[in-house]
């Protein structure tokens, strides 16, 4: 199977795809997109897939609002609807802390155009009723968050991709290591044979560094466990809510098909080595706690006094 490309990229996820549509849209490039499994079924599909534009510092911002402008624009080249629910966020503080950051990130918003707005309580609850905001400090508005399905982005951008042409992409094709002559990179090593390249694109995520660190350039990150539960469908949760941001409970939360989705952090984090990841995280654990209900225990109970529909 040796063949030469200009960029190969590795790993078939939704930054793999979106680095292959931004190379095909922007150049006449030869690009291949290499993935073990199959497009978008792992991390990706395993994400809760909340889009909000918040961030710290000003350059995060505008990485999330390529997102969007890129949403928009396969929209528009696609003819279709990529389903983005424009749900809007509230980002609830309980502390003052929390108060300042979300201020600061609401002013950084206001540079790139952006019209989020304090709300008072009152007004909150008319968007989340089922939430007790009494202890809230402030509550942050933001109308253009919200979420969308990671698996129909990353397909799309695929698709964007295509339509620009100069896109090979390889499925159930395992990359064993990345090649080079003199420190410069020549290509990489597959199951199904060599693939020649100048330029090559890791983003195999959590296995980003068993290809990056035999050549000495690992990043320094690690996989670390993230849960989230839905609830049962229930008519206090109205599809349309907004994205909730609660930093004080460790938590988030989206509306799900009348339910309501949930997420919740360990409060000590759990951890594998990228050696002990299989190639299919469908029904890995990293502890014994395989379902999180110790987790869920652990971080439920100031989850539940700004939910207490919860308990239900």
């Amino acid at each position: 199977m040796a063949e030469k490309f200009d960029v190969v990229i590795v790993g078939g996820g939704i930054f793999g795809c979106s680095v292959a549509y931004q190379i095909c849209r922007m150049s006449n490039l030869n690009v291949a997109l290499v993935e073990r499994g199959a497009i978008a079924t792992q991390t990706t599909a395993l994400a809760a897939s909340v889009v909000t534009r918040g961030r710290s510092a000003l350059p995060q911002i505008e990485l999330v609002l390529e997102t969007f402008a890129a949403i928009g624009d396969l929209e528009s080249r696609l003819g279709e609807s990529l389903n983005f629910n424009a749900v809007g966020s509230l980002h609830v503080a309980r502390s003052k802390q929390s108060a300042e950051t979300f201020a600061a990130q609401a002013e950084l918003l206001k540079q790139t155009g952006d019209a989020p707005c304090e709300l008072t309580i009152a007004q909150a609850r008319k968007l989340t009723p089922w939430l007790e905001l009494d202890q809230a400090e402030c509550i942050f508005h933001n109308p253009a968050d919200g979420f969308v399905d990671p698996y129909r982005l990353a397909s799309a951008y695929l698709q964007g991709a295509r339509a620009h042409g100069g896109l090979s992409i390889f499925q159930e094709t395992s990359v064993s290591q990345l090649e080079t002559n003199n420190r410069n990179v020549t290509g990489v090593m597959t199951d199904k044979g060599f693939l020649a390249a100048d330029q090559v694109v890791v983003t195999a995520g959590p296995w980003a560094n068993l290809l990056l660190r035999p050549l000495g350039s690992a990043s320094a990150m690690t996989p670390v466990r993230s849960h989230y539960w839905i609830t049962e469908p229930n008519q206090i949760y109205p599809a349309h809510s907004p994205v909730m941001i609660l930093p004080e409970a460790n938590a988030y939360t989206r509306p799900e098909n009348g339910s309501l989705l949930f997420g919740l952090r360990d409060q000590t984090g759990k951890w594998a080595h990228p050696s002990e990841l299989p190639v299919d995280l469908q029904g890995f654990s990293f502890d014994e706690d395989y379902e999180g209900w110790e987790a869920l225990q652990q971080s439920v109970e100031p989850f539940m006094e700004v939910c207490p529909s919860l308990a239900d």
